[in-house]
């Protein structure tokens, strides 16, 4: 509560006088909240840049700062804007001119190419969530070896993988097809490398 106020009886030197302590408190009270801003942004920055450590261990993941974290130590951005944000949605994509994205929905994580919602989920295991990275990851001969022109699916892309593994087992089995292989070998490879 305010004590001082400006007493219109009194006279104008008075007026002054209070008006003058009015207005030094309140250039301090600028600097302080200035300060605030500041340590809030330092603090917010410090909370981004901290590595989160799972806290589950069933491999489970929901759409919540654990899941933020793997997302963007994978090199995905906050694309979100600021209405989003304050309902507690988040949008992330590998860059802004993506068409791929991924949308925490508040609750649910919703995966979307262009305007088109592809996968809804509630939560996500360690294996989808390594296959949808994956996912992000291809260049668009690596996404047809899963896909045929189709649009992104958990479903589809693990049967993609077991398909390439049991190609893979065969063609090396036999010595064929040495460029196919390679192909494949790669698309193996960078499945393996992918750690969450």
């Amino acid at each position: 509560m305010m004590t001082d106020y400006i007493d219109f009886e009194k006279t104008p030197a008075s007026i002054k006088h209070q008006y003058e302590k009015l207005k030094s408190k309140c250039e301090a009270l600028e600097q302080e909240n200035a300060l605030l801003r500041m340590e809030n942004k330092e603090y917010k920055s410090n909370k981004m840049n901290t590595k989160i450590e799972p806290k589950n261990t069933t491999g489970i993941y929901t759409a919540d700062e654990e899941l933020e974290a793997v997302l963007k130590a994978h090199g995905f951005i906050e694309t979100s804007n600021k209405i989003n944000r304050g309902k507690g949605k988040k949008t992330f994509k590998t860059s802004l001119s993506s068409k791929f994205e991924i949308y925490f929905n508040y609750e649910n994580i919703e995966i979307f190419e262009g305007s088109a919602c592809e996968e809804k989920r509630y939560s996500i295991t360690e294996n989808e969530l390594k296959m949808l990275l994956l996912y992000f990851k291809f260049n668009p001969s690596q996404k047809k070896e899963l896909f045929d022109g189709k649009h992104f699916t958990f479903k589809g892309m693990i049967e993609g993988m077991d398909y390439i593994k049991r190609e893979l087992e065969g063609l090396t089995k036999f010595d064929a097809q040495p460029q196919r292989r390679e192909k494949l070998g790669k698309i193996i490879d960078l499945y393996n490398t992918i750690e969450i």
